[in-house]
């Protein structure tokens, strides 16, 4: 019976046998590692130009509630009920719903406090987790307190804290009137949520404004008068969906029956971008398929041929008494050496190839997004580590089970 070989020394000794062995190959160890960079590095760069320009394109859609935003092709027709607003509001594919009224209702004219400036801007109803206002802006309390947009806070050099002054106008029995009501400004809207003059008020102060201008009372502005009837139904809402992934299927729900609204939302934009990230993924796992099929190939031919040289070697160790994982390690080892460096080359390339792209293209299309249009994110970079070294180390480990069943006799007598 043969005595084995047994120890913790013994595990740093093949360590060291295999590394010296590979450096007695280095052309085959460099041609390895070669052929691995060759076809990882590319793959790399191909991964980051989808993460930068791919998710550069979504990431600006999901930034953008502007993409999310639902309307109605015509208002006027369709009326909306307490019951209506609690029930879409409650779908897991909505953002943020409130009900509106009649756009005509919603223009005013706007001055700053002095009444030197002068704009025209849209009331909107706002509410608590409205898309549009920043997540750590002020809440609004009071009913006249609002938010208003970038584009109108510039227009009348108006700060957070500061007041606007809306002028809400009407035709009553021939004659034209009209009131002042000063608002405080909580808030303004980051400019690249929503790109027009715009006030963001309360639902209960719009109401008294298109009461105002539909001849009634309204005592929230100091106007006395006949009282509006009761309110019952809305003919408008804003409506944004939870993200622009449920945008269609949103729009497909409330067109179908019972709803059969007729509505309009960014799909064009959203749709392109989708099939756009759908399809680059496609190729890019197409030519990943192609590209991991050949290398796992090429690399389990080295690593038989290098094996193949060394089978003396290996039944002399048999002989000696060390034990099969031992020899089964031995090449496992060699691959994973190899794996490693050729991970390491292959980053080094794909991050250079970045470099370069992204200073040439990083100035002219993505200056403007805050972006790159090449991104080899940690999780890619982990991702090529993983799938390089499963590559080298399976072949490794079948040639090593394979050649730790020679029989040592045999192998010496052969050669």
């Amino acid at each position: 019976m043969r005595s084995t070989v047994r120890g913790p020394g013994v595990w740093w000794y093949v360590v060291r046998m295999a590394l010296k062995e590979l450096g007695g190959e280095w052309p085959v160890s460099i041609a390895l590692c070669l052929a691995v960079t060759a076809v990882a590095a590319p793959l790399l760069v191909l991964g980051g130009l989808h993460n930068g320009v791919i998710g550069g394109i979504l990431g600006g859609l999901r930034d953008d509630p502007g993409a999310r935003l639902i309307r109605l092709q015509a208002t006027g027709s369709a009326r909306f009920g307490p019951d209506w607003f609690a029930e879409v509001g409650a779908w897991p594919e909505v953002g943020f719903l409130s009900p509106a009224t009649r756009w005509a209702a919603t223009q005013v004219e706007v001055f700053d406090p002095s009444g030197h400036r002068e704009a025209r801007a849209s009331l909107l109803p706002t509410a608590p987790g409205d898309p549009i206002l920043a997540p750590e802006a002020p809440p609004i309390r009071a009913t006249k307190e609002v938010a208003i947009s970038a584009d109108l806070a510039r227009a009348l050099d108006v700060a957070e804290g500061g007041g606007v002054l809306v002028e809400v106008t009407r035709k009553l029995n021939g004659l034209g009137q009209s009131v002042a009501v000063p608002l405080t400004v909580v808030s303004v809207a980051p400019a690249a949520n929503f790109a027009r003059n715009g006030i963001f008020l309360s639902l209960d102060l719009l109401e008294q404004i298109e009461n105002y201008k539909d001849g009634f009372g309204a005592p929230l502005l100091g106007v006395d008068g006949k009282q509006a009837p009761p309110r019952t139904h809305y003919p408008d809402f804003r409506l944004y969906a939870r993200s622009v992934d449920t945008v269609m299927g949103l729009m497909e729900r409330l067109g179908a029956a019972p709803y059969s609204l007729s509505l309009q939302a960014e799909t064009g934009r959203i749709g392109f971008a989708m099939a756009l990230d759908r399809n680059l993924g496609l190729v890019i796992a197409a030519v990943g398929g192609l590209g991991v099929f050949g290398l796992f190939g090429g690399v389990a031919a080295i690593q038989w041929s290098m094996a193949a040289r060394r089978r003396r070697t290996i039944a002399i160790l048999g002989l000696i008494g060390y034990r099969r994982g031992n020899l089964i390690a031995l090449p496992v080892i060699q691959a994973s050496a190899l794996g490693l460096l050729g991970t390491l080359g292959s980053l080094g390339g794909a991050f250079a190839i970045q470099g370069l792209i992204n200073r040439r293209l990083g100035e002219t299309l993505f200056a403007a997004h805050g972006g790159v249009p090449c991104d080899i994110s940690l999780s890619l970079a982990l991702a090529a580590f993983a799938a390089i070294l499963l590559i080298s180390v399976v072949p490794a480990l079948g040639i090593g089970v394979h050649y730790s069943t020679l029989e040592p006799a045999n192998e010496i007598r052969e050669t």
